[in-house]
């Protein structure tokens, strides 16, 4: 049975994994979506094998939130 609403065949695609992904329209949609919510963040894909090491800033973000949850960890 498939979708007859258009929004709800593209969603309904969309969650189809593993399927096929425009990285370039992913962006471009989060990139707006965190506009709306007035954040800037780098966007970066994470590929398969990477680590924090990989990502200095992203590690400097999660230590800050480990620090908030629990400061003597």
């Amino acid at each position: 049975m498939s979708p007859t609403n258009p929004l709800l065949a593209r969603y309904t695609e969309a969650c189809n994994y593993p399927g096929t992904i425009d990285e370039a329209e992913v962006e471009s949609q989060l990139r707006l979506f965190l506009q709306a919510l007035g954040i800037k963040r780098e966007i970066v894909r994470l590929r398969e094998g990477w680590s924090l090491g990989d990502h200095p800033s992203l590690a400097k973000y999660v230590l800050g939130i480990a620090e908030k949850i629990s400061p003597r960890a």
